[in-house]
């Protein structure tokens, strides 16, 4: 019983809906990654987020600091104090209450071991946010659609996210989605270049998405993956991220698609773009997609925990973006499960006193579907 998927999976009773989700991921598998370390090649920011890691004289608790340990691989500019947040809060937050904060501990250390010294917690309330940056021109980027400027066209995005779910205390940001991350002002051709979040759309609700400016563009539109792949993770730590390589503006060469990860798995690709946006002018945001000056009260906020958020200028590749979503990257190997929950049958069938199925041989298939059959219409009380 394992739809629909939520924060409590099922319905208690074991039925077509159980059938939806299993055709949806057949033959899905696991996998081993080998994992490569991306390196500081075109690491244009990386926040920690951990209250210990700091750049410049003061520790002032109110700020985010870009990592600058030059004595170590995989960091930003020493000189990128500019790069400096805030985390800011707007009118709509209760007095006394705080939307945006720090928590103790986070997802990952700088080692990417488990367990960080801190994260920042979002409470989803509308413009919690951390700004990036003091003034225009303080986050230039790099990212965006004007080469004569310095921007390269393309994009890795990542962050390790616990998401609480939907902010059911509230009807109108039930139905908002919430954002990781965003380099926006407003929803026009200029006024954004792409923006990274979660879905509550209608039958996307729980979906892992990149936006860009996508009114009447069916060549290009947004990619978002599934509806529900983020519903079986509420609470937990994941990691996400998304990559755009330079384009040659063909949307059907695949060399060019945007890829969507998630636990360093890829689960989903497709034609996309950058909007227009000119990047300087256009402040990089955390927590949600919008900047201040286009919408102080913006409800695309995140409900949840964000650690170690990074932003390069090239998109990783997969076994890059595995080191990333490894909490123990040191053995240079990560194992991908099956993210689907009806992955449900595990045995070993040469020795199944020996255990589970080995990694990386596992799969979504006519085994699973036999043991769904074996309890077809089972109904019991909740809780199951």
């Amino acid at each position: 019983d394992f739809a629909p998927s939520g924060a409590v999976a099922g319905d208690c009773v074991i039925d077509y809906q159980e059938i939806e989700v299993m055709a949806d991921t057949w033959l899905d598998r696991d996998s081993l990654v080998y994992t490569e370390r991306p390196g500081d090649s075109n690491l244009v920011v990386w926040y920690p987020l951990n209250t210990l890691v700091v750049s410049g004289a003061s520790t002032d608790a109110n700020k985010i600091y870009c990592h600058s340990d030059t004595d170590n691989p995989d960091v930003c500019d020493v000189t990128k104090t500019r790069l400096v947040g805030a985390l800011w809060n707007n009118s709509v937050t209760t007095p006394g209450y705080k939307g945006t904060e720090w928590k103790s501990p986070g997802a990952v250390k700088d080692s990417c071991s488990v367990g960080g010294a801190g994260c920042l917690y979002f409470s989803g309330e509308q413009g919690g946010r951390v700004l990036c940056g003091t003034t225009y021109g303080d986050l230039s980027i790099g990212i965006g659609v004007h080469p004569d400027n310095g921007d390269v066209n393309a994009i890795t995005m990542s962050c390790w996210a616990k998401w609480l779910g939907p902010r059911y205390w509230d009807s109108y940001l039930l139905s908002k989605g919430q954002g990781f991350m965003g380099k926006r002002s407003d929803y026009s051709e200029d006024g954004m270049i792409w923006t990274f979040w979660i879905s509550q759309d209608s039958g996307i609700a729980g979906a892992l998405g990149i936006g860009h400016y996508a009114s009447g563009d069916t060549a290009t539109p947004d990619l978002v993956s599934a509806g529900g792949l983020m519903n079986s993770y509420i609470g937990q730590w994941v990691h996400v991220a998304a990559t755009f390589p330079h384009p040659s503006g063909n949307p059907a060469d695949g060399n060019d698609h945007a890829k969507l990860y998630l636990n360093g798995g890829e689960v989903d690709d497709g034609p996309w773009r950058l909007s227009h946006g000119y990047d300087p002018n256009i402040f990089f945001t955390i927590g949600t997609t919008t900047d201040p000056n286009g919408w102080a009260d913006t409800p695309s906020t995140f409900y949840g925990y964000i650690d170690e958020v990074r932003i390069y200028d090239r998109a990783l590749e997969p076994n890059e973006i595995a080191y990333l979503a490894d909490p123990s990257p040191e053995d240079g190997q990560l194992w991908i499960p099956i993210s689907s929950p009806a992955n449900v049958y595990d045995a070993n069938e040469i020795a199944p006193y020996i255990g589970m199925q080995p990694q990386g041989l596992r799969s979504v298939n006519f085994k699973d579907f036999a043991m769904l059959v074996k309890e077809w219409l089972t109904e019991e009380m909740f809780p199951r």
